[in-house]
């Protein structure tokens, strides 16, 4: 039986995975209300719904579409049950490097991917592999979707990245393989969501649970998120979250057994370079009460490669 779960399971010491971002940052507001809420449902003959009612916009005809790049649309080949509808059973298939142009206003935001790793227009399934830029960073490299969902027992995978935007135009690019024949790019959704920064502080630190130093989290940081966790809750639907995101529940996700954390989270990395890596880990976790009550944010670093 199919994982249905994003991340798969690992264990790591507590004194790691603690770095505050805000030593629970106490916000009494409203709560945080997206400026931009993109969803593109690539390859998809027209608008259709999620199933937690989100709509979702084909890139048919879109605007964001480059006028440079071979690219083509298909319906999966198959369906596994955990599988959702939307966005999952189209693609838009990428045989050159092909770039999405999308205007946004500068500043953070969730970017995701949704990969239905399943043969497209005959393809090889395993014949798709490809990388991934968004702007100046590279998420995604000589990435088989395929050989990752099989190797996590996932039916399909979301990635999900945390980039600060300093222009007014995201451009994200699939690039096929140079590596081996017959590669492809594909996806079968994209997710683009504004979001609060979360991670400046006054003199652009955050301190480390534990000792005296501090790491640095700048506008030319990028982060891959492995979990959410919404800490002593219920699990709560994208369509309930200002991310628009879902969120695990607390019960029995995240345990303490000898001083060790056990989260469901894969090991994960991305950036802007491939040199000069520094490998954390990276989870977070957040209070999401009911609107204009207190939201609470807590920031952990389990497990992601982040390059600046």
């Amino acid at each position: 039986m199919r994982n249905t779960h994003k991340f798969g399971r690992m264990t790591i010491p507590m004194p790691i995975i603690l770095y505050l971002a805000f030593t629970i940052h106490v916000t009494l507001a409203d709560n945080y209300v997206p400026t931009e809420k993109i969803l593109l449902n690539c390859g998809g003959a027209s608008n259709g719904s999620d199933a937690d009612g989100r709509k979702w916009t084909t890139d048919v005809g879109s605007k964001y579409l480059s006028t440079s790049g071979k690219s083509t649309t298909s319906q999966a080949a198959t369906q596994e049950p955990s599988v959702p509808q939307v966005p999952c059973m189209t693609a838009r298939v990428f045989y050159t490097n092909f770039t999405y142009k999308i205007p946004v206003v500068p500043g953070r935001k969730f970017v995701r991917f949704y990969f239905y790793p399943v043969s497209y227009a005959g393809l090889d399934v395993f014949d798709g592999i490809f990388s991934v830029t968004v702007g100046s960073y590279t998420l995604l490299n000589n990435f088989s979707a395929a050989q990752t969902a099989e190797a996590l027992n996932f039916a399909f995978l979301v990635k999900e990245y945390l980039i600060n935007v300093d222009g007014q135009t995201l451009d994200i690019s699939f690039i096929p393989s140079a590596k081996a024949p017959k590669t492809y790019a594909f996806v079968n959704g994209i997710e683009i969501v504004s979001m609060p920064d979360i991670y400046s502080s006054i003199d652009g630190t955050l301190m480390i649970v534990g000792q005296n130093s501090a790491f640095y989290i700048g506008n030319n940081t990028a982060l891959e998120n492995v979990y959410r966790l919404n800490v002593g809750g219920n699990h709560i639907p994208p369509s309930l979250d200002t991310g628009l995101d879902s969120f695990n529940g607390g019960g029995g996700s995240l345990s303490a057994e000898d001083r060790s954390l056990k989260l469901n989270g894969g090991r994960l990395w991305t950036g802007k370079k491939h040199d000069n890596r520094v490998d954390l880990n990276y989870c977070r976790c957040s209070y999401c009460l009911t609107s204009s009550m207190v939201v609470n944010w807590f920031s952990a670093h389990s497990d992601v490669g982040i390059h600046s």
